[in-house]
């Protein structure tokens, strides 16, 4: 690098700097500050207990009236009992039968009383029929054997 005068660093001009205005980015800092702030008063308003004490005032003023106590009584029976048909092996979709008639769902409600029977049938496997009471829910198991 040559020595010299022609080297030395140049002045600058001055820098002319704005003065802030009423702007848009102005306008949102500010209101960011404000909502800061009413945070910050209610945290220690609230450490301090002030709400508190004004909810103690209003309670004293109408009491709310007492809870009615919890009663609990027994279902009625009713004419139907739910049956749950439950197929062995697990995986095998069957089809299921009761008393020769495809079932809506399983479970499902029939009548209360009575002898009937489900017949569960699935590709590869024997018909099965399992014979039951339908005198309350329970479940019924049918296990399918595979054919030969």
């Amino acid at each position: 690098m040559p020595d010299g005068p022609a080297f030395l660093p140049q002045a600058r001009k001055p820098v002319k700097y704005k003065k802030p205005g009423g702007g848009l980015v102005t306008l949102l800092v500010v209101g960011f500050a404000v909502l800061g702030s009413l945070g910050v008063a209610v945290i220690v308003l609230k450490k301090m207990d002030v709400f508190g004490q004004a909810a103690g005032l209003a309670s004293k003023v109408a009491a709310p009236a007492p809870a009615k106590p919890v009663t609990y009584r027994a279902l009625e029976m009713d004419d139907a009992v739910l049956i749950t048909v439950e197929v062995k092996p697990k995986g095998v979709s069957a089809q299921l039968m009761l008393d020769g008639v495809p079932m809506p769902s399983n479970p499902a409600r029939i009548p209360r009383g009575g002898a009937h029977k489900v017949t569960a049938m699935a590709e590869g496997y024997a018909p099965m029929v399992e014979e039951f009471q339908s005198d309350a829910a329970k479940t019924v198991r049918v296990t399918l054997k595979k054919t030969r």
